[in-house]
């Protein structure tokens, strides 16, 4: 009896030892004081306007015995430090990390934070659709708890897409403006100017607003974004006007103070802007110079945009220069790193999108385990020194751990059909989301194209280009795989019947193609004439529509 009385108390202090082990290691992440959440409460309310010292801010940060919140806090912090820099993978990352603890916790303003930050990075990874889905929920979110800072900045997010969903932009502007009027701060007059440039289509009005910016940027010293709108205006100016006042701004654009300095790609554009000024007073040889030096300082700093206008560029100034050696060679390249950067976005897209859906709930319930168990045991090992003897403690754990364990079966059971529901709609959601993102891609290619066609048909009918060399060139980098098309519907067509199936495409008048292809109208005439007997059609009307219903 005495050793079975023994047996049972030795098992109940060791029980009770492993237990007070586990508490022990529990207590560990709670957290010691309210100075590190102070600290984190004082960031959160500067780290939108204050982006760009948010990594000095962090590293300044206590990060030992840190509790899940406050990891998940700076988690959200550390998302927008690495957007700034377009680390957009490690942004969507970091911010998921934090998003499963404040769910988890139900910390709707948390939650709400790293989301916003969350849709700044899908934005500018085009993906449209998700973006301003986390846009409306942080707008809500924010308008019904009275978070004025927080929804100047989700109700920038929709006025960025106002033309592309049909909010009424002039209501949505009017309660951005009360609401900067509330913050009583320069920067936020400033971002606001900042946006309606970026949405107007009025080139004059776009000048007006960045200057607006500019002047409320430089109120509250933001010498960075003064900096950079700066720079903006310097390319708004020069897109409309190419005289001497503009060269003259460009050279005083240094000599200003900002107390910042410049980016990497922040330098580069100012450098590039000399050659845009070049291009437009046809100094093409000096610009050819700058845009080459830009491109190689691109290409070591591997600054992909930067190396795409460069290669745009540098093949516009070699046909100029009747180069057309060198205008096909930056072409190539042009489309070899196009391509690139097109499948890099791609991938971040994918990665967003996958990261976005990701919704693990038997993770979710691990966490949730352990935190009860840890809180159970505290309890247990309270009451039970209170009011129990050891051996019936160990008895009742005993019993506990029995149930625990079929509770947990039960709640895995319960998840796993939850999950089953969250995939079928992530499935549906993918599908939607894809196809939107495809419609918008379309719409976006096409009007850059009709862009680039009724500038090149410009320069026809104003005799800037002079012949027909000029003209394919041009052509080729339009529709590229037209020509190819044409030769498989109509094979019995020469060169010279495509040649001028080239010019009826864009409706070119009889003069105009025979100034470009050297002949005369009586000429024009017969060909078209002979390849309309070719193709089978009826008149020079047929010609057309057939030509343009080749892709």
């Amino acid at each position: 009896m005495n050793y079975i009385k023994f047996s049972l108390f030795s098992r109940s202090f060791v029980t009770i030892a492993m237990m007070y082990i586990l508490v022990s290691c529990g207590l560990k992440d709670l957290p010691k004081d309210n100075s590190l959440s102070e600290r984190l409460t004082e960031i959160e309310g500067e780290m939108f306007h204050n982006a760009e010292n948010l990594d000095s801010l962090i590293n300044g940060l206590d990060t030992t015995n840190l509790s899940p919140i406050a990891a998940a806090r700076i988690n959200t912090i550390k998302g927008l430090a690495q957007y700034n820099k377009e680390e957009y993978r490690n942004s969507i990352s970091s911010i998921e990390k934090a998003e499963l603890v404040f769910i988890e916790a139900k910390d709707e303003y948390h939650l709400h934070i790293s989301r916003l930050v969350k849709a700044f990075a899908f934005e500018l990874l085009q993906l449209e659709g998700v973006a301003l889905e986390m846009y409306v929920d942080c707008d809500a979110y924010f308008s019904t708890n009275g978070f004025t800072t927080l929804r100047f900045y989700s109700s920038l997010g929709l006025l960025r897409y106002s033309n592309l969903i049909g909010i009424d932009g002039e209501e949505l502007k009017k309660r951005i403006q009360e609401d900067s009027e509330k913050l009583k701060d320069p920067l936020y007059d400033g971002l606001f100017y900042a946006t309606l440039a970026f949405i107007e289509k009025n080139q004059t009005l776009q000048i007006d607003y960045t200057q607006r910016a500019i002047e409320s940027f430089s109120k509250g010293d933001y010498w960075a974004k003064v900096y950079k709108w700066e720079l903006n205006l310097l390319y708004k100016m020069m897109e409309k006007d190419h005289s001497e006042k503009v060269q003259k701004y460009y050279d005083q654009f240094t000599t200003k103070k900002y107390s910042h300095t410049p980016t990497l790609n922040e330098r580069l554009r100012y450098k590039f802007a000399q050659a845009f000024l070049y291009i437009k007073q046809k100094k093409f040889d000096d610009a050819i110079k700058i845009a080459i030096e830009v491109l190689n300082e691109a290409d070591k700093a591997n600054d992909t945009r930067a190396m795409n206008e460069c290669l745009q560029n540098l093949v516009f100034l070699y046909v100029k220069t009747g180069n057309y050696k060198k205008a096909f060679e930056m072409r190539e390249k042009f489309v070899v790193l196009d391509s690139k950067r097109v499948s890099e976005l791609k991938r971040n897209q994918l990665f967003a999108l996958g990261a976005h859906y990701k919704f693990s709930e038997l993770q979710k319930d691990k966490s949730n385990l352990k935190l009860k168990v840890q809180r159970s045991i505290l309890i247990i090992i309270v009451v039970s020194f209170l009011s129990l003897s050891l051996v019936i403690l160990g008895w009742q754990l005993l019993q506990r751990d029995k149930r625990t364990r079929e509770k947990l079966q039960k709640e895995k059971m319960e998840i796993q059909g939850q999950i089953d529901i969250l995939l079928s709609s992530f499935r549906k959601s993918e599908s939607d989301n894809k196809q939107l993102i495809n419609q918008m891609e379309d719409v976006k290619s096409r009007y850059n194209k009709s862009i680039r066609i009724s500038e090149f048909l410009s320069s026809v009918e104003n005799r800037e280009i002079k012949n027909w060399m000029e003209f394919e060139v041009h052509f080729s980098v339009l529709l590229p795989r037209w020509v190819e098309s044409l030769k498989q519907k109509a094979p019995g067509l020469t060169p010279t019947d495509i040649r001028y199936c080239m010019c009826i495409y864009f409706n070119l008048s009889n003069y105009v193609i025979s100034d470009l292809c050297n002949v005369s109208n009586d000429a024009i005439k017969s060909a078209k004439k002979r390849i309309r007997d070719k193709l089978l059609l009826a008149d020079a009307t047929e010609i057309y529509l057939f030509l343009k219903a080749i892709e």
